[in-house]
């Protein structure tokens, strides 16, 4: 009866103990079901515990950066790049010696045929709305000796789609190697406007290596002052190859016995001063105007001279005298070679400050007409 009756105890307080106790609440509120799992408050927990670890670990991380090679890295990681327009030159001022000259410019076997599309279209436009680069023609490219500027290769009609192209200046003293400069490898005259109409003034010093000059190779190039210094390394010049320069110095043709002969219009409407001294080895000034539109106040031919074509002075307002190398001569007129066979028409045609006389050599055979027409000169 006894064990009975704690049997009967027993039970009705586990029933009673069943109906009151419940489940204990998790630590973060509700329960809360992801997919086909129950997320509980161990899971919260854990979670907690890995982000702390994260953290901690980064912590850590910039804590051993800090104040070693590693921060030095850190942050060079994350340095914002420079303004580069501030920082370092705009490409629209690039020349050779601040890019590589295989970017700059086409070139092979030795040529340089022209400035690269490549070079061209990455140019940015400065302040003013302008590509401006200087033009620079190195000694050597990949290591091969530049020998040649080609045919056109900076001939204005090339860059007609490139409408705010400028060329700031040229500069050939550095192509130590330069044989030939071919026909209108410079040549401005079908230019745009912009091209080269706003170039510095600038000098042309030409390399010693130089042998020939093609026609109308720097034709129209205003921008071009100072002295022309031809050496004697070069044979031939081809026709209006300085045609319509800015030249307003002295002018020294080459002294080289190849180069016998002036091509017409070679030299026309400069602005070349002082003493023009034609070298004994020129024994013709072929075609027109080779020396016209100059302001030459004194010409002194050499006594090899056979002949002087038409109006080889032309239009020289401040031209004085014309000599004769180590031959006695008119003062203040024109005293000719001994030897010439043939004068051209118009020769010293609107010289106004020329006068006084000029004797012809018996060995003329062909005179042409109006030759003082706007002289001083009085008898023949």
């Amino acid at each position: 009866m006894r064990k009975r009756f704690l049997s009967m105890t027993l039970a009705g307080i586990l029933i009673v103990c069943s109906m009151n106790i419940s489940a204990p609440e998790p630590a973060f509120g509700e329960i809360k079901e992801t997919g086909n799992q129950t997320a509980t408050a161990s899971d919260a927990l854990y979670q907690e515990e890995e982000d702390e670890e994260e953290e901690s670990v980064l912590e850590d991380d910039v804590n051993t950066a800090s104040g070693s090679d590693a921060e030095e890295e850190l942050i060079n990681d994350t340095v914002i790049e420079p303004n580069t327009q501030e920082d370092k030159p705009k490409a629209a001022f690039y020349s050779v010696a601040e890019m590589d000259a295989e970017d700059m410019f086409s070139f092979s076997g030795g040529t340089i045929q022209g400035l690269s599309t490549a070079y061209l279209d990455q140019l940015e436009e400065d302040e003013d709305g302008y590509r401006s680069i200087d033009l620079v023609i190195p000694e050597e490219i990949h290591g091969v000796t530049v020998k040649e500027i080609g045919s056109q290769a900076f001939n204005g009609s090339k860059f007609a789609a490139y409408d705010n192209l400028c060329i700031r200046s040229i500069d050939l003293s550095q192509a130590a190697g330069l044989t030939r400069i071919n026909d209108l490898a410079f040549d401005a005259y079908t230019a745009p406007a912009l091209l080269y109409g706003s170039m510095d003034e600038c000098v042309l010093e030409l390399p010693d290596s130089l042998e020939e000059i093609g026609g109308n190779a720097f034709r129209n190039q205003k921008n071009l002052t100072g002295d022309l210094i031809l050496s004697t390394n070069i044979k031939s010049i081809g026709k209006s190859a300085f045609e319509n320069c800015g030249f307003d110095g002295n002018l020294q043709l080459p002294d080289n016995e190849v180069y016998t002969a002036v091509e017409g219009q070679a030299f026309y409407n400069c602005a070349f001063t002082g003493e023009l001294v034609i070298p004994d080895h020129i024994k013709e000034i072929k075609g027109n105007y080779a020396f016209s539109g100059n302001h030459f106040n004194k010409v002194v031919l050499n006594n090899n001279m056979d002949s002087i074509g038409n109006s080889a002075f032309k239009n020289c307002p401040l031209l004085e005298t014309v000599t004769v190398d180590g031959k006695d001569s008119i003062e203040g007129g024109i005293t000719l070679p001994d030897h010439l066979a043939i004068l051209g028409n118009r020769i010293v045609e609107d010289c106004p400050k020329l006068g006084g006389s000029m004797v012809i050599p018996d060995t003329v055979n062909s005179i042409g007409t109006t030759m003082f027409s706007g002289t001083k000169v009085e008898t023949v």
